[in-house]
């Protein structure tokens, strides 16, 4: 859809509102060279009437004051942001918009940057005004706060002239990161523990667990002595853990093989299938039958035996790293149910719904977390 049809879709009284996911995903791939002061006008005022209206109030008051931000920085001068001269102003502010409403949207790409846009994802659901504040202060400006961070990507992250990831996940995520070779897939540009456990606590969280089993074993807190545990509990009770911090608001960061981040989206692609085929028995049958063998396969990969560190590295250098690098993921809820875990998390510019893996493989491939909150 065009910019002009999806303000048109909003503003029309006669036709059912869509969903803001929807309107988010249509914003987030739509042509946005045509923008001008009026349809960012027309398209908060769209917005407002849809979402955020005394009949329909699905936005909060910082959601719509971040999209206001958002909307104000596109109407800016120039169309190229100040600081970053290859990326489009009207891009990064139609995609600010767009993970205002949805933060799941927000895509790290073909790159290695899945702790950054983890922190990110937070930050977003949890103070959307920061997160356009901070994202149009380092586009027109090269540097801005975070809590007590300071945010100033190095010249070749400014410099970056590409569209993958978008452009608004570019400038928080690399410029959280801040390592040139965050630009490429070089295994040295992974976030670790240490780096996680400093942008929680530089952010603003009051309190932050990290435990980590592999590939060192880790245990970080603040403050100090905030839970009883330390680096020689298992993996088993740290998932438990994880659920229970969880279950009480804590935001929940994952450190996994990514042999589990390729489980949650094969399965939630297929629940999705089920979904669709629901009111069709025929079609429904298929649909389970398929479900039912890709847990199958899922649940013997999460059970496969692990590579040694000696071998990780080893993988890495011959360029076989997709399924046995670490992955870091944003997770919305785990919680433990008789013999299985089940998650609701971020991948790759998706957001799974619930999502049941076998405990025992969960484990296997678990290789910590990070949990954070006010």
């Amino acid at each position: 859809m065009t910019i002009d049809e999806i303000i048109q879709w909003l503003q029309d009284k006669a036709v059912r509102p869509a969903p803001p996911a929807r309107i988010a995903s249509e914003l987030s791939t739509c042509n946005t060279t045509n923008m001008d002061a009026a349809r960012y006008d027309n398209l908060l005022a769209g917005l407002r009437l849809r979402f955020f209206s005394a009949a329909r109030r699905q936005f909060s008051q910082a959601q719509d004051d971040a999209i206001v931000i958002a909307t104000r920085f596109g109407k800016g001068a120039g169309a190229t942001a100040t600081a970053f001269p290859n990326l489009n102003r009207h891009k990064i502010a139609v995609q600010l918009v767009s993970r205002i409403i949805d933060p799941s949207l927000l895509n790290q790409g073909g790159t290695n940057l899945c702790g950054p846009a983890s922190v990110v994802m937070a930050l977003i659901k949890n103070n959307p005004v920061l997160y356009a504040q901070t994202c149009i202060t380092l586009a027109d400006h090269g540097t801005a706060p975070l809590g007590t961070l300071t945010l100033r990507p190095r010249v070749e992250i400014l410099n970056y002239n590409r569209t993958n990831p978008p452009e608004a996940d570019w400038i928080m995520c690399a410029s959280l990161r801040n390592d040139t070779t965050a630009v490429t897939d070089a295994l040295h540009g992974l976030s670790g523990p240490d780096q996680m456990f400093a942008w929680l606590t530089g952010s603003g969280y009051s309190k932050v667990v990290m435990l980590v089993e592999f590939p060192v074993k880790t245990c970080q807190l603040a403050p100090a002595g905030i839970l009883p545990v330390d680096a020689s509990m298992t993996k088993e009770n740290m998932v438990k853990l994880m659920a229970d911090l969880s279950a009480r608001d804590w935001k929940i960061f994952l450190f996994a093989f990514g042999d589990i981040a390729t489980a949650t989206r094969t399965l939630d692609a297929q629940q999705q299938s089920i979904l669709d085929n629901s009111d069709n028995p025929r079609n429904l049958g298929v649909a389970e039958e398929s479900y039912n063998r890709a847990l199958a396969t899922e649940t013997q990969n999460l059970r496969s035996q692990n590579l040694s560190r000696v071998q990780l590295a080893w993988n890495v250098l011959r360029g076989r790293t997709a399924q046995h690098t670490f992955h870091l993921t944003y997770v919305d809820r785990v919680r433990v149910v008789d013999e299985n875990v089940e998650l609701s998390c971020y991948n790759w510019g998706s957001n799974s719904r619930w999502v049941k893996l076998p405990f025992e493989g969960f484990v296997n491939k678990f290789c910590g977390f990070a949990a954070a909150t006010d």
